[in-house]
This record gives structure tokens, sequence and C-alpha cells, in this order.
């Protein structure tokens, strides 16, 4: 099922619909949209997100979220620009989950200062940096591995760090597990 609905105005070199109310699948975002086409595209939407059921599209993983997605970019030739901050909560699996995500980057330089994932007792957070040179640092601490997926089982905890450049990647991998299992 899908359905949108919003006034429209502009031109022929931009579209805004400043009051969005859009269903599709099992969800609904809300808010407004402007994109324009004068110069390649330009996207600015802000828009509030409910009653997403990721079940839909993943059986396994049932569930009621919500939050906000905010971006604005641009896409002049093969030129891309972009920023967008989502903010996700809800219950997923019959727990809390928590999602902060920041992004941004324009050509061959991108930036994710804030990667935030709670879900339960479980916790991933980074950032991370893909220029010239690598830069990058994610943080795992799965300490119910149930909590994530059905039939998983045990405790994961660790660390990534990522250097180098985009055509030669280095990485260090340290990571700590006990009792691990996926059906028994």
């Amino acid at each position: 099922d899908f359905s949108l609905q919003s006034p429209v105005s502009g031109n022929l070199e931009e579209v805004h619909l400043p009051q969005l109310e859009l269903r599709a699948g099992q969800g609904k975002a809300s808010g407004s949209l402007s994109v324009g086409f004068g110069e390649g595209i330009d996207w600015n939407p802000r828009l509030t997100l409910s009653e997403l059921d990721p079940s839909y599209w993943v059986a396994e993983l049932p569930g009621q979220l919500g939050g906000t997605l905010n971006s604005r970019g641009a896409l002049r030739g093969e030129q891309l620009e972009a920023q967008a901050q989502l903010d996700l909560d809800g219950r997923l699996r019959q727990q809390p989950l928590n999602l902060q995500l920041e992004a941004s980057g324009q050509g061959a330089v991108w930036d994710v200062p804030r990667l935030d994932l709670r879900l339960g007792d479980n916790r991933i957070q980074g950032h991370g940096r893909w220029a010239e040179t690598l830069q990058a640092n994610l943080e795992l601490d799965l300490s119910r591995l149930g909590q994530l997926w059905p039939d998983l089982r045990g405790q994961l905890a660790g660390d990534l760090e990522l250097a180098g450049t985009p055509q030669a990647p280095q990485g260090n991998l340290a990571l700590e597990g006990s009792k691990i299992a996926f059906q028994d």
C-alpha cells in the first residue's frame, strides 16, 4: 500500500510539498520536502517518521519505530553534496531502540561524525571519515546477542579502527566473545 498527499507549489525549477503525508508499507512520513531541478537536483526533506514496523520487510524484526529525518543535498553533474541527520526511537524485537546518525559529504570527502545505535542492552557507536585518508572507529558492546536476532546467544565486544587510504585501507579489529551460539 502506498499513498501520498500534500499541497504542491513551485515552477519548472523547483517543487515544494509543504505538508507531505506519505504512507508506504508499514510506516508513515510527514513533514516538508523541496526538490529543485534548476542546476542539477537539489533536495531538502524535513520528515517525522512514525509507525515504522521493520517486520514488513524482515519478519524477524517486529517493532514500532519513529523519529526524524532531515537532509539537504545537491547533485550537479557527477558532484554529490549531502548532509543528513536521522534520529529513531521505539521498540524492536520487544527491546528499546535508539539510533542517532549524522553524515555529510561532498565529492570524495564523507564524514560520519556520529553513529550511536542502542538496542536493549547492546550498543554500537562510532565515527569515521572517508577522504584521501581514511579514519574511522567503531565500538561494539553487544552484551546480549539474543536481543538482536532469534536464536542468537552470547556476548561480543570490541573495536574496529580503520586508517590508510581508499586504495590501501588498513585496519585493526579486536573482538572478545563468550558463549556465542546460534540455534542450539
